[in-house]
């Protein structure tokens, strides 16, 4: 601020000295004496305290990673709860949903016939359980009857009925492993039936969820893209979980804003802030800083100049010249002073490094070098040899000679 203020304390000192001696009559002010506040003025946007945001909805990474805007209503729309403000392409969950029912057709018939196999083949290996436990009942009959027979012929039976038990025992076994991995594998192919039945499912109502609708009353206020740092619009791709557009609580409203690095040490919680509306710039509203960046960054991505983000929250509301998105400037009261000589800025000048006031005395107009200190948007503090009230003339009242 020092740095703009100087350049115009320079050129009015080139005005000063090409008017001295004109004849013609100016203006003067007057220096004085009393409380002053120091501030610092930075440039804003005003927004809603609270705003609903309408999100770009998660589908499901099975339909895409970004989904896009086919449909949306104008920026700055008044839209009533329940209205429709954007619409989503439905293609890639209307791909997914067409070869889903197709594959849901396929793995039913995958079931089907795999329930069949399992009923046939345990079907044959009770058969063939009915056989054995035959055999196995003829070679413990025929054991029985061994035990008159010669030793020879009892060891023949007792390795037959053994072989007999064997292959019984086997074909139990046989039917019970059976029955188990065929329990399995309809389990299996039922789950993949079942999972596709849910995707179906979740198509349908990811379809649904492509219309988006507005949360309650208010005006609409599109989003910016971050890729096209624009507002979004028709043909424009978002990740999901991004906001699109919010519709603004007008009731309570802040400004944010920003300030230099070198200038971070001034600002603190809780310190007054008089915002302007450049639109009205007549209207004053009180606020006061409510939040502080806890780190700077750059303010352009090209900038080497840091800052760190502000937000102000204004204690008045008028509906009908507030609105989200205006400009507002936000003059930040840092240091108030007390009994301090102060001087409006446009009666400083600069020559060669010293500032200078240009007193009138007797019809003439005497330079006198003076320190500046603390300064606000309409007057600097200044410190030298000058009294209260004595009479100052504005650099800009001036006026070049013939």
């Amino acid at each position: 601020m020092e740095n703009h203020i100087s350049s115009g304390i320079l050129i009015g000192s080139l005005l000063l000295m090409l008017s001295c001696g004109q004849g013609e009559e100016i203006r003067q002010y007057s220096i004085q004496q009393g409380e002053f506040q120091a501030s610092l003025t930075e440039t804003g946007e005003l927004q809603a305290v609270v705003a609903k945001h309408i999100i770009m909805p998660f589908l499901g990474w099975k339909y895409g990673y970004r989904n896009k805007i086919t449909g949306m209503v104008e920026h700055g729309s008044d839209v009533e709860e329940g209205d429709s403000v954007f619409t989503l392409d439905p293609s890639s969950v209307m791909k997914f949903l067409v070869e889903t029912e197709n594959n849901l057709e396929l793995e039913k018939a995958k079931l089907n016939k795999l329930l069949v196999e399992n009923s046939n083949k345990d079907k044959k290996l009770r058969a063939q359980l009915r056989h054995q436990e035959a055999n196995y009942n003829m070679n413990k009959l025929q054991l029985e009857k061994s035990q008159f027979d010669s030793e020879r012929n009892k060891i023949i039976q007792e390795l037959e009925f053994q072989k007999a038990e064997i292959s019984l025992n086997k074909i139990k076994r046989s039917i019970e492993y059976n029955v188990q991995i065929a329990e399995y594998g309809r389990l299996i192919q039922l789950t993949r039936v079942q999972q596709m039945v849910n995707d179906i499912e979740n198509a349908n109502r990811a379809l649904r969820r492509l219309t988006l609708y507005s949360p309650n009353k208010g005006i609409l206020q599109i989003a910016y893209n971050r890729r096209t740092r624009q507002l979004y619009k028709i043909g424009d791709e978002s990740y999901p979980n991004r906001s699109l557009a919010s519709i603004p609580d007008l009731r309570r409203m802040k400004a944010t804003s920003s300030v230099n690095e070198v200038d971070i040490g001034k600002i603190k919680i809780g310190q007054k802030v008089i915002v302007r509306l450049d639109a009205f710039p007549d209207l004053e509203f009180n606020g006061e800083i409510s939040s502080i960046g806890k780190l700077s960054h750059s303010k352009t991505r090209e900038s080497n100049i840091k800052i760190f983000d502000l937000e102000v929250l204004i204690e008045e509301n008028d509906n009908k010249t507030m609105k989200p998105g205006m400009t507002v400037s936000c003059e930040i009261i840092y240091s108030e002073f007390e009994e301090v000589l102060y001087v409006s800025n446009d009666c400083i000048s600069r020559e060669k490094g010293q500032y200078l006031v240009q007193l009138t005395r007797k019809g003439d107009v005497i330079k006198i070098p003076v320190d500046i200190g603390p300064q606000n948007n309409s007057h600097t503090v200044i410190y030298g040899d000058i009294e209260k009230g004595q009479k100052v003339v504005p650099v800009s009242s001036l006026i070049l000679g013939p």
